[in-house]
């Protein structure tokens, strides 16, 4: 199964701002986007995770997400109806909406060349 992550050690290099590979023991992959289909998302946990809420603790992977299918480097066209989905582990165990819905699932996810995820939710 397709998985990513945030690359949080990217910086400014746009072309290497998600992290992928598209199956268990598979060197990770670089993208500048992806489009992802028939999400789930790993929630947070282990002892990089409860480090990092409790002390902003050092950059890890913890959580990420997981597709049935995916487009790699490909341009981002968002429809008018997809919603921005944010996650920030010194706050919040969870994905969540803006309003603060939290998201476990995604019809569909747009992974932006600027760090940025929207989604269309089930």
């Amino acid at each position: 199964m397709f998985r990513c992550h945030r690359n949080l050690n990217a910086g400014k290099d746009r072309s290497r701002t998600w992290s992928y590979y598209r199956k268990s023991g598979e060197r990770v992959q670089p993208a500048s986007s992806l489009i992802l289909y028939d999400v789930r998302i790993k929630d947070p946990s282990g002892k990089a995770w409860e480090e990092c809420y409790r002390n902003g603790g050092s950059r890890a992977v913890f959580t990420w997400w997981k597709a049935e299918r995916y487009e790699i480097n490909v341009p981002i066209n968002l429809p008018s109806n997809a919603v921005r989905i944010r996650y920030d582990p010194r706050v919040d165990r969870y994905f969540r909406t803006e309003d603060g819905e939290r998201v476990s699932s995604m019809v569909q996810a747009w992974l932006t060349p600027y760090g940025e995820a929207y989604a269309l939710l089930p």
